[in-house]
């Protein structure tokens, strides 16, 4: 345990990730990870804020962690983002949705969409 998070050190990642979600850092020296360490914290973080699972690279998180954790980062892009689809009504809503799913699926874009099953 390091500051409650549980940590781990690994040559490599698992296969899979269901059930837990894990923020994940650069690799590197055992001597060298403080850095690493605090972008996997904050990658973590970041997940649990947005609900998203599995394992989680600060790298593909982009803005969001800074976002999160800085009001200065977050406001403009609420005010200048987020509010105008917000107020746009339903196709803004659509388009919020979308970004929320492309985040979700890791940023991929070929991911076959689920088939419909009637009721």
């Amino acid at each position: 345990m390091i500051d409650g998070d549980l940590a781990g050190f690994s040559c490599r990642l698992p296969s899979t990730a269901a059930g837990f979600v894990a923020g994940l850092g650069r690799a590197g020296p055992l001597d060298a990870l403080a850095h690493p360490y605090a972008l996997a914290s904050r990658a973590l973080d970041a997940a649990l804020t947005l609900g998203l699972s599995g394992l989680v690279e600060f790298e593909q998180l982009g803005i969001l962690p800074a976002a999160l954790a800085d009001d200065d980062v977050a406001r403009p892009l609420e005010e200048t983002i987020l509010r105008p689809l917000r107020q746009s009504g339903a196709a803004g809503e659509v388009i919020l949705e979308t970004v929320r799913r492309y985040l979700v699926n890791d940023r991929r874009l070929n991911e076959p969409l689920p088939r419909c099953t009637p009721t």
